[in-house]
């Protein structure tokens, strides 16, 4: 994704028109492109916060370190062959070491077969080949076991840019900075199994994560099924525009066996609990009851509502349990879903494109 522009006008949330209107006459050559804009909900300048949810739908095929310029060689192509963490195109023809740039990091989808709709964050620290990727030491998935077809009729794969908090935000003008977090715009990741909290540091004049040392966060990778919370002091009216191609495989993300897992939606339209693909992710517990069930939690109108499956439908945690299958979740926003019940291993959220 290009750098991403902090608007002072609250634009709202606008649709892709043209390029969705086009996905039914588009061959799969090119994807669509267009933009989105999300609105971020002001605080009061001074003492009161406002929380808003995030994610970035859009992707950019990948760059050089200007952001702009495509990058070398097979940024979409064939797997011919794999370990458990690299892969390989034999005519792949990239520049060593451009899809590792620290500042540009990179992530690499699956397009086809068995594992589509897999993401992967590239390795930063172990540099590209012209024919091999490695992943990234967060990545701790097999990619033996996912069975990914190799050699001539191997499946395909695309290489993207990946955001970091610094890209993401671009334009920091409007964002309150302080040496303090507690007196600065904050935002929220889970990272590692855990939340962290980054805000943007005045003396050093970078994005910090709040830890002893103020540890530098200008590169702190944000996948694109990343979630964040934007909590905002500032009490300027903002808006973050986001551009970039259209998502056109299915979404295959990973879902923790037990406890938190923070998603973003995956492509630049609405959806529902309904049709969220949620209750089927394999080991998700439905039942009658709230306390027995595996939990959504979406944040609507300035608060957290928790939702729960009962076998047959979504259901809010509120007097009388309404009935909540077609409950939005808007484009731009994001998830916490809450394995209530440990499952043997993680799993995935599988869902095909809704066009």
């Amino acid at each position: 994704m290009k750098p991403s522009r902090l608007a002072l006008c609250c634009l709202g949330l606008m649709s892709l028109s043209s390029p969705m209107a086009g996905l039914a006459q588009n061959t799969a050559t090119t994807d669509p492109v267009g933009f989105m804009s999300v609105n971020i909900a002001p605080g009061n300048g001074s003492t009161t916060r406002a929380l808003t949810l995030l994610s970035a739908p859009l992707l950019t095929s990948a760059t050089k370190a200007d952001r702009e310029t495509p990058a070398d060689g097979a940024i979409t192509g064939v797997i011919s062959s794999l370990t458990s963490n690299t892969l390989t195109n034999t005519s792949a023809a990239w520049t060593a070491g451009e899809l590792s740039g620290v500042a540009t990091p990179k992530v690499l989808r699956i397009l086809s077969g068995a594992a589509e709709g897999r993401t992967f964050l590239l390795s930063t620290t172990v540099q590209n080949s012209a024919t091999t990727v490695t992943l990234h030491t967060t990545e701790t998935t097999d990619l033996t076991t996912l069975g990914i077809a190799t050699g001539a009729n191997g499946d395909r794969y695309q290489i993207f840019d990946c955001d970091t908090i610094s890209t993401f935000f671009g334009d920091i003008s409007l964002i309150v900075k302080n040496n303090n977090p507690d007196l600065a715009d904050n935002v929220l990741l889970f990272v590692g199994g855990a939340w962290s909290t980054y805000y943007f540091h005045v003396t050093n004049n970078r994005w910090t994560r709040r830890s002893l040392g103020n540890p530098d966060a200008t590169n702190q990778a944000i996948k694109p099924e990343a979630g964040l919370m934007f909590n905002r002091l500032g009490s300027a009216p903002m808006a973050l525009s986001i551009t970039g191609s259209v998502p056109m495989t299915k979404r295959a993300d990973v879902v923790k066996s037990s406890g938190v897992t923070f998603l973003g939606t995956h492509w630049p339209v609405d959806s529902t609990l309904a049709t969220s693909g949620i209750q089927s992710i394999p080991g998700w517990t439905s039942n009658a009851s709230l306390n027995s069930a595996d939990q959504v939690q979406l944040f609507i109108s300035g608060g957290w509502r928790k939702y729960w499956h009962d076998g047959t439908n979504w259901r809010r945690s509120a007097l009388g349990s309404p009935i909540s299958d077609n409950e939005t979740i808007p484009a731009g926003a994001a998830i916490m879903i809450n394995k209530v019940n440990a499952s043997g291993s993680d799993t995935l959220l599988t869902k095909n494109r809704p066009f």
